[in-house]
């Protein structure tokens, strides 16, 4: 089985070589029966403030940058607590994404700007404590290196622009890259910066398709679907979310979790109308419904 998918297609199939119904199980049943809100299908606009939201090019180097080290927002303390990274006032990736505009500065650029502020002694002032510096300054480092940030978001751009769509195939060709920032069996995060940056040209007046991508596994999502019942995990599995078990970066029980998400937006979008990224996206909207109960915890650099 292909641990790198380079299409759609293929990364259905790795979600269902991988589901595991005895460790997460989808409850189909639940699904039809669910009221899912009349605007589930309805695509994503999103809006950026100025320097960004002038210029496309500008706009897509800021969310390839910004989602490069969109992940894990906590930390597993010595005493077993989970501490969320907070920052400006606001928690997780709403506090990236305030830092992340502060950092970019007030004028269009393509990354060497915040190029030039990127180090170890500034990253703190920047964003604040935020998880894993090392490797998130790693990733920026790869992209934001020689320009390559400019050139892959050209290329990106035109191609949008040609085809009318984003894919799975443009997220595996970003992971192509910038490894280190967007390879994952799942693509999530190259996935996410493709359906923003349909949001923004949708918004700007560009109809972009994102029936092309699927959904973005992470670790809120699935919590959500848990929640609404559609998500079922076994015993063992509940018992050591409860306790904060750490589980292993592309352990079982990990890729349970992930190809159940994939697989079951894939199902909430065949029932609904819309689309897999637009389905996620209403999902991750919707976190006040799985109020304080627990996302399972794994030390990755891919969600």
């Amino acid at each position: 089985m292909n641990l790198n998918p380079f299409d759609r297609q293929s990364l259905i199939q790795l979600a269902e070589h991988q589901y595991a119904p005895a460790t997460v199980k989808i409850n189909h049943q639940l699904i039809c029966s669910i009221p899912w809100p009349t605007n589930s299908a309805t695509p994503m606009t999103l809006n950026l403030s100025e320097p960004m939201a002038s210029d496309s090019l500008s706009a897509i180097c800021f969310l390839l940058s910004m989602t490069s080290i969109n992940y894990r927002f906590w930390s597993l303390e010595q005493d077993g607590t989970i501490s969320r990274y907070r920052h400006m006032d606001k928690t997780g990736a709403r506090a990236l994404w305030a830092a992340f505009e502060a950092a970019w500065g007030p004028t269009p650029h393509y990354g060497a700007k915040l190029a030039a502020r990127i180090s170890a002694d500034d990253f703190p002032r920047l964003f604040g404590r935020m998880p894993d510096q090392e490797g998130r300054l790693a990733i920026l480092g790869e992209l934001l290196s020689h320009d390559k940030l400019h050139a892959g978001a050209q290329i990106l751009l035109a191609d949008i622009r040609s085809h009318g769509k984003v894919t799975v195939d443009q997220a595996a060709g970003l992971a192509a890259i910038f490894p280190q920032a967007f390879e994952d069996p799942y693509l999530k995060k190259a996935q996410l910066a493709l359906s923003m940056i349909a949001a923004v040209l949708r918004d700007s007046g560009t109809e972009v398709n994102v029936a092309g991508l699927t959904a973005m596994a992470d670790y809120q999502v699935p919590r959500v679907l848990r929640a609404l019942g559609v998500l079922e995990y076994c015993p063992s599995l509940a018992d050591r979310l409860n306790r904060h078990d750490l589980l292993e970066e592309g352990g079982p029980e990990e890729l349970a979790i992930r190809a159940a998400t994939i697989i079951a937006c894939e199902a909430i979008a065949a029932h609904t109308g819309g689309t897999s990224a637009d389905i996620d996206n209403l999902l991750w909207l919707s976190q006040d419904i799985a109020g304080e109960s627990p996302f399972h915890l794994t030390e990755t650099r891919w969600y």
